[in-house]
């Protein structure tokens, strides 16, 4: 009998011991800094929260070149606290070159020990003149952060046409036909005026995962006037989440908002 107890308070514990573990939350794993100019020191700060139950510590953040310095905090991170870690890009030596960077966090977080985090963009020489484009976004990428499972999220940004003459938007292409619907409004823009990019992303078409799409948009104008739009295009990015992992994140991030 004192046996089969043994057995049962091992058992008990094991399962509590599997269930009591940091869990560690990007707010985003992806940057792209676009143009910078060559001598400066790009820097992006990714967040991070501890989802899980036990305290969080980060063990090393290692980024894959020199030229990439991240800055990270060594204390651990409470439950239902976050964490930030700054990375700083050194554009010297990288004129008229695109850079793609990566930084892994490893981290006591038993199920996901490493995360990946990503930089990328384009070193522009310090006296190149800034390339003059009639049409101009109000950003060149959207965050969609985290979707729950099921759901659709919605985002917008701007166009403007800043030429002198009317633009017509021809074309809108995405790399996900089944994941997003982008819109205009309007589709025919006058000198100075202004349309809505409205992007949906649909949370139900795939698992719980994260995903980088692309859209571009073509219009009236020669394409050599449009390479922002349609080379380097709008990124999408952010994670589908599970029903319980959104709910974790949404209690987080009220917790952190409290202090």
């Amino acid at each position: 009998m004192k046996n089969i107890a043994i057995l049962v308070f091992a058992f008990i514990s094991g399962i509590l011991l599997a269930t009591a573990q940091p869990e560690i939350k990007f707010d985003r794993t992806n940057h792209n800094f676009n143009d910078v100019i060559e001598g400066s020191y790009p820097k992006t700060t990714f967040t991070f929260y501890n989802i899980g139950n036990q305290p969080l510590k980060l063990t090393d953040v290692r980024a894959s070149c020199g030229c990439t310095s991240p800055a990270w905090p060594r204390e651990e991170i409470a439950p239902g606290d976050s964490g930030k870690i700054d990375v700083v890009f050194n554009t010297n030596g990288y004129a008229n070159r695109d850079f793609a960077k990566s930084v892994t966090v490893t981290s006591n977080d038993g199920k996901m020990p490493q995360v990946g985090l990503y930089i990328t963009g384009h070193v522009v020489p310090k006296n190149a003149e800034p390339p003059q484009y009639p049409l101009l976004l109000s950003s060149d990428h959207i965050d969609f952060s985290y979707i729950k499972y099921g759901k659709t999220s919605e985002k917008t940004m701007v166009l403007r046409n800043n030429g002198d003459s009317t633009i017509t938007i021809k074309n809108i292409t995405v790399t996900c036909n089944n994941c997003m619907t982008v819109t205009s409004t309007p589709m025919k823009l006058a000198p100075k005026d202004t349309a809505i990019i409205k992007v949906v992303y649909n949370g139900s078409v795939h698992e719980p995962r994260n995903f980088v799409e692309t859209v571009r948009i073509f219009t009236s104008l020669p394409d050599k006037n449009c390479k922002a739009l349609i080379e380097k295009g709008i990124s999408v990015y952010g994670e589908v989440v599970s029903k319980e992992m959104y709910k974790q994140i949404q209690k987080a991030n009220k917790q952190v908002e409290k202090k």
